[in-house]
């Protein structure tokens, strides 16, 4: 078990567009000792893309299975769970990192910052936030799986994510990591997300979704009401995104 750095675990299905601009993002980072994709049997060049930036590839499910398998492969003591949309700049996984190795903390996340110029979307993700940062000092502290790095070990202990539950499982880790021990909610760093959900599901239904998971993970209860499910993005979300980054200085500097 390797006490420095971390592995990092990403779980795919039919990523081929997303994945290779998040391993861009990643990959030479000299703390990342691993990355491990955990595929759901995808149809396109996910699992292809991949294996050429050098990951290992493993059999997965939904997305708390194939953290859990990314995870019990882990060769790192810091696991950093990172969705293949998401855009992670190299000062959130040097304090992330650095946190859980240094202080008694035994899972990190912040804020998300969504890649769209909606004001509807960036608010939606605004009020994510704020409900984050009012709860973080209580029992019920909640999280999204774009961005979460954990202590391996605490991780394992209380048995990872619920592969019971269908939706909502970064939600219910969150909080149940922060009954075991100290949950970090680092308000001075971010991670980039893609907005496509919004884009494939009505707007408001997707934000409605989300609150429900949300309010049902604060207690320990496995009822979901909407199931979870992969949804295929169509190819110019990837490059309405593509574009948005290249005019905009602040995200393109803030990856590296």
């Amino acid at each position: 078990m390797k006490s420095t750095g971390c592995s990092i675990v990403i779980p795919t299905w039919n990523e081929n567009m997303w994945l290779p601009r998040l391993l861009d993002s990643v990959v030479g980072h000299p703390l990342a000792n691993e990355i491990i994709v955990v595929d759901n049997n995808s149809s396109d060049q996910t699992v292809a893309i991949a294996k050429e930036y050098g990951c290992l590839v493993e059999r997965g499910g939904l997305p708390g299975l194939s953290r859990n398998i990314g995870a019990r492969l882990a060769q790192s003591e810091m696991i950093a769970f990172v969705d293949a949309d998401a855009l992670v700049p190299h000062p959130t996984l040097d304090t992330a990192i650095r946190v859980l190795s240094t202080t008694d903390s035994l899972l990190y996340h912040c804020p998300l910052v969504p890649l769209s110029q909606s004001v509807y979307i960036r608010f939606f993700y605004w009020i994510m936030d704020r409900g984050f940062r009012a709860l973080r000092h209580t029992p019920f502290r909640q999280g999204v799986g774009s961005f979460v790095a954990v202590r391996r070990s605490e991780f394992l202990e209380i048995g990872g994510f619920d592969e019971h539950l269908t939706a909502g499982e970064d939600a219910d880790l969150v909080r149940r990591m922060g009954r075991l021990g100290r949950i970090s909610y680092d308000t001075g760093r971010l991670v980039y997300v893609s907005s496509r959900r919004f884009s494939v599901e009505n707007p408001v239904w997707f934000a409605l979704k989300t609150m429900l998971w949300s309010i049902l993970r604060l207690t320990p209860t496995r009822a979901s009401a909407f199931d979870y499910s992969w949804k295929r993005y169509p190819e110019r979300l990837f490059h309405q995104e593509a574009k948005y980054l290249a005019s905009n200085s602040r995200y393109r500097t803030a990856i590296r």
